[in-house]
């Protein structure tokens, strides 16, 4: 089993936050994007009273931060670039993995055709690895700065997440003489008040003639390898750190972040 947790803290002092939240739903592999909190801080409080022993892994990237409490020989982090930072993950028993936590560029400074050139890019380095170690076991999760339905999400040469299980179940699909690989999204699912959460991971005030206010930043997108090792009801748009609430049912608290943190796990069976 494999639970996984992002968190975009918005360069806030959520130490205690981050240390509760991985407790409380035993986390094994800890992204963080925005974090300017120390290493030793990170982890006294993810590892009080000598309990799980987490690491932070060797990186050059301060975009992304990954600890997990797999031990270190298991874990090496084969790339950083394009916005993200890629893991791969080989225990000793079950599945190997890549993991791929991102933060994409900000909307303030990018496009879509920003997006989709970084997203291009970033998916030509997934597949390159997915070759090297010969298997399509690969999960994204980070702050994708784009909602599920924008073009860089759903296009072919991008990302590829449909919102269709059945769908991604299909594997690939041919455009333009080429087959392109998907990725399940299951965050469509999550979008709107009839989600079973909050509406979306990032709210922004609008002022323009046209706004969504809720947005779906931040994302899991799941290769069909991995399918039989995800169920919906194991994934969560977190609104209490344990410490505090991050969302009182309108707002997120900006003292703690701007996003909510972004929990999945994939179970046993499938791994």
């Amino acid at each position: 089993m494999t639970a996984l947790l992002f968190w975009n803290t918005k360069r806030n002092p959520v130490h205690e936050d981050i240390g509760s939240i991985c407790r409380d739903h035993a986390v094994d592999i800890l992204v963080l994007a925005e974090t300017a909190i120390s290493k030793l801080l990170i982890l006294r409080n993810l590892n009080t009273a000598g309990q799980f022993g987490y690491h932070e892994f060797t990186r050059q990237s301060e975009r992304i931060r990954f600890f997990s409490r797999l031990p270190p020989e298991y874990v090496t982090v084969v790339y950083e670039g394009a916005g993200a930072s890629i893991a791969d993950v080989n225990p000793p028993i079950g599945r190997r993995l890549l993991i791929v936590g991102a933060h994409l560029r900000s909307r303030m400074w990018a496009n879509t055709l920003d997006h989709c050139l970084q997203v291009e890019t970033l998916v030509g380095k997934i597949a390159e690895y997915e070759d090297r170690y010969n298997h399509k076991n690969t999960i994204v999760i980070g702050d994708l700065n784009m909602n599920p339905f924008e073009e860089p999400m759903v296009a072919a040469n991008g990302f590829h997440a449909v919102m269709s299980r059945q769908i991604a179940q299909k594997l690939s699909r041919k455009v333009q003489g080429r087959q392109w690989d998907y990725f399940y999204n299951p965050m469509w699912s999550l979008l709107g008040d009839e989600s079973r959460g909050p509406p979306g991971t990032f709210f922004r005030r609008e002022t323009g003639a046209a706004g969504y206010f809720w947005h779906m930043f931040d994302q899991v997108l799941i290769r069909p390898a991995l399918l039989d090792a995800f169920a919906f009801e194991n994934l969560h748009v977190l609104t209490s750190t344990g410490v505090r609430e991050a969302y009182d049912g309108e707002n997120i608290d900006p003292s703690i972040s701007d996003h909510l943190p972004l929990f999945v796990r994939l179970s046993a069976g499938g791994l």
